[in-house]
């Protein structure tokens, strides 16, 4: 089963290391099959917002669907899956959806209009990586819809970048992800897209504030793994600083 971590005290030790790698799996906090997701990860450094394209509304559900659910009203979510380069079997268990308009979100369904609108992912400390699973991506070719874009925002400067959902699929394309398969009932992950391999599209872009993920039509992303810039070493204050130097004193006189 890919989904691990389940409280924030995982998601905050994941993320102590200089550029350490985060997997939020939508399970963690309690979250299952019909929870909301707006702020419950804000402690950290993610919020989450979902607009669907058939609504005039600004925030729209972005709703867990448990893929090991049957029954369901939308069984193309339901694993076993049945192409991708993720294996039939695997449990994905929660995935976040855009949630089907005029549904209520205690039935988790995933909004199947073409285009289906958009997951956006806000960090409130800079990344330098981000990759996630999809579930359920189809008709890509016929869509111009099916994209990520990646922006930093620094004030009157920002920077975006736009990868096609076909460049995963392209073998020349430096996103290029081996085995992925598009169509119903299909789960698959990408290669982490890196900072290194978006400087050259945009002018020089250092890190990413905001992932849009733009649907299409109908589908899930999951296992979101990204690598945050670390903070920088804190500066001790003089109070700090003097402390230090006293008990450096006493150490000295000891060892005399």
């Amino acid at each position: 089963m890919r989904n691990a971590l389940t409280t924030a005290a995982a998601l905050a030790a994941a993320t102590t290391a200089a550029q350490a790698s985060t997997v939020i799996t939508f399970s963690e906090f309690g979250l299952g099959h019909g929870d909301v997701v707006t702020n419950q990860y804000a402690g950290v450094g993610l919020t989450v917002k979902a607009n669907n394209a058939s609504t005039s509304a600004s925030n729209d559900p972005a709703v867990i669907f448990d893929t090991t659910q049957t029954g369901t009203r939308d069984p193309d979510l339901e694993d076993p899956w049945s192409g991708g380069n993720i294996p039939a079997n695997t449990v994905l268990g929660n995935a976040l959806i855009i949630q089907e308009k005029n549904v209520s979100p205690g039935t988790p369904d995933d909004e199947g209009r073409r285009p289906a609108g958009t997951l956006v992912f806000d960090f409130s400390t800079p990344i330098t990586s981000i990759g996630f699973d999809f579930i359920d991506f189809e008709g890509i070719e016929a869509s111009n819809s099916w994209v990520v874009t990646l922006d930093q925002i620094v004030g009157s400067s920002n920077k975006r970048v736009t990868i096609d959902f076909t460049d995963f699929t392209d073998t020349a394309s430096a996103f290029y992800t081996p085995g992925i398969v598009f169509g119903n009932n299909t789960a698959n992950t990408i290669y982490p897209i890196d900072i290194a391999d978006l400087q050259d599209l945009n002018g020089g872009m250092t890190h990413i504030d905001k992932v849009t993920v733009h649907f299409g039509g109908s589908g899930a992303i999951d296992n979101l793994t990204y690598t945050q810039i670390a903070p920088p070493p804190s500066v001790p204050t003089p109070a700090a600083f003097g402390a230090g130097l006293a008990a450096l004193g006493i150490l000295a006189i000891k060892r005399r």
